[in-house]
């Protein structure tokens, strides 16, 4: 399948495993340019995608991460916001706490 990805940069958090893991492949065999973000040293060594060490959870690190993204990069055409769990509300009804 072809969705016009080639040369798109992504940054997938919670990228390191599970379903971020996946987009991110997916992404990839797109012709995505690739890298995730998780706050396991471990998982993201052995991913296979070029990773950053960050908790989302982190409003500093969070920064430091999409930052890092984007130097590496060159720019960021695409988010993946994947990392943590639902809190049952809408995404412009969210706060940072949530």
């Amino acid at each position: 399948m072809d969705l016009g990805l080639t040369g798109k940069r992504a940054f997938v958090t919670g990228g390191s495993h599970g379903i971020g893991l996946a987009i991110a492949r997916g992404l990839l065999a797109e012709g995505a340019t690739v890298v995730v973000c998780a706050r396991d040293e471990d998982r993201l060594a052995k991913c296979g995608v070029p990773g950053i060490r960050a908790d989302v959870t982190d409003p500093d690190q969070l920064g430091r991460a999409v930052d890092e993204a984007a130097e590496r990069l060159g720019g960021l055409d695409l988010l993946v916001a994947n990392a943590g769990g639902s809190y049952g509300g809408g995404l412009l009804e969210s706060t940072p706490q949530d």
